[in-house]
């Protein structure tokens, strides 16, 4: 039985400086998810207002708390599916059901009949929600 000769492990690196790729990669996803929040804090009240008609506090709030939970009960269901699928198959499934669900919201504002259409958005319908 033959031993091949493992490669020595590189050395830890420690310092900003020495890890600048990593930390500049930090900072830009943390600045994406920090828009993205921000983004979905002032974007779903004007959905919950304008696309679904609510107008008092409390159901506006018990809007934003059901998006909470139903992207939390997603989150959960999408790492079940890492331990079936691996990850690049699940991102193209979640770019073509992102792609299908925007071309649905764009379907539904263009064909000039969204304002009688039940007042349900498309999967993102982030795109539903402009009503001008």
């Amino acid at each position: 039985m033959s031993m091949t000769p493992k490669a020595a492990p590189t050395p830890v690196r420690l310092g900003l400086r020495e890890n600048r790729l990593q930390f500049a990669l930090l900072v830009i996803v943390n600045v994406c998810v920090g828009a993205l929040v921000g983004l979905e804090r002032t974007t779903v009240p004007l959905i919950g207002t304008d696309v679904f008609g609510l107008t008092s506090d409390l159901a506006v709030f018990s809007f934003i708390v059901a998006f909470g939970v139903t992207k939390a009960l997603t989150n959960l269901a999408a790492g079940a599916l890492t331990a079936r699928f691996r990850r690049k198959q699940l991102l193209v499934a979640a770019a073509v059901l992102t792609a299908a669900s925007g071309l649905l919201a764009a379907r539904w504002i263009t064909d000039g009949t969204h304002g009688e259409a039940p007042r349900t958005v498309p999967i993102d319908g982030m795109g539903a929600a402009d009503r001008s």
